[in-house]
C-alpha cells in the first residue's frame, strides 16, 4: 500500500509541475511578444526652397543632417530615416545656431515625404509633401512640378516647344508625379494665364523608372540678397 501511495503522490507532483513549466512558458512568451520592438521608420528629404542668397542648416530633432548648408535649390538626399510620428525640424544659418523656423511635423511610417523649406527673410515657413513613388518601370520616368517663388503667379510646367505637362501650380502647390518618356528635355516653366516662358530648365535627363521634382524657385522681382526666378531639378530616386 505505501509503494503504491508514493506511486501516485510522484505522479501528481509530476503533472503539476509540468503544468507549472508550461504556463512559465507561455507566460515569458508573452511578456516577449508584449515587449516586441513595435518602431516604424519615416523616410525624409529636406529642400531649401527659400529666395535667399544665403545658406541653411537643417536639424532633425537637434541633430544636423546636412554636411554641408543648403544654398537655393540645395536638397538633403538620399532620404535620411526618422522614427514615425512627430519630429521637430529646425533651421538655421549657416554661420549660427539661432532658429530661424522650427517646425514640428507628423510622419507616418514606411512613407517617403519631401519638406520644402519656403518664404523670404523673416517670412520663412515650409510645406511637407508626400512623395509618392509605387509604380515601377521600365519604360517611363516620373517627375512633378512644385511653385516654390513667393511672387509668381500660378505656373505650368511645360516641354519647350511642346505640351504642358502639369499646370495651374500656385505657390507652395506641389503636383503628383506624371509618366514621361525617358529622355532629356528642356522645360519651360510657363505662366498659366499667358503661356508665356518665365524662365527654362535645358538638359534636364530623365531615365526610365526614376521620380524627379522641377521647382520654380526664386522671385520674380528679386530684392536685395534674393535669387531671380529660375527651374532646377531633384532626383528623389
Amino acid at each position: 500500500m505505501m509503494k503504491t501511495f508514493t506511486n501516485i503522490n510522484f505522479k501528481r507532483s509530476l503533472l503539476v509541475f509540468s503544468f507549472s513549466l508550461l504556463f512559465a512558458i507561455i507566460w515569458s512568451s508573452c511578456k516577449k511578444s508584449d515587449s516586441t520592438d513595435t518602431t516604424t521608420i519615416s523616410y525624409l528629404s529636406v529642400v531649401n526652397g527659400s529666395p535667399s542668397t544665403g545658406t541653411f542648416n537643417v536639424y532633425a530633432n537637434d541633430v544636423q543632417i546636412n554636411k554641408a548648408a543648403l544654398p537655393m535649390g540645395g536638397s538633403i538626399l538620399p532620404y535620411i530615416q526618422l522614427v514615425s510620428g512627430s519630429n521637430t525640424l529646425r533651421f538655421t544659418t549657416a554661420s549660427s545656431t539661432d532658429n530661424l523656423l522650427s517646425k514640428s511635423i507628423s510622419l507616418s511610417g514606411s512613407t517617403a515625404y519631401t519638406y520644402f523649406l519656403i518664404g523670404q527673410s523673416g517670412q520663412l515657413d515650409g510645406v511637407l509633401a508626400t512623395d509618392v513613388m509605387t509604380t515601377v518601370s521600365t519604360d517611363k520616368a516620373f517627375v512633378r512640378f512644385v511653385n516654390l517663388s513667393p511672387d509668381a503667379p500660378s505656373l505650368n510646367l511645360a516641354v519647350t516647344g511642346g505640351s504642358v505637362l502639369i499646370n495651374n501650380q500656385y505657390y507652395k502647390q506641389v503636383s503628383s508625379f506624371v509618366a514621361v518618356d525617358p529622355k532629356t528635355y528642356s522645360f519651360d516653366i510657363q505662366e498659366q494665364s499667358t503661356g508665356n516662358a518665365k524662365t527654362t530648365l535645358t538638359g534636364a535627363t530623365l531615365v526610365a523608372g526614376k521620380y524627379y521634382t522641377v521647382m520654380a524657385l526664386g522671385m520674380m522681382a528679386p530684392g536685395a540678397a534674393e535669387n531671380a526666378l529660375n527651374a532646377q531639378m531633384m532626383t528623389n530616386q
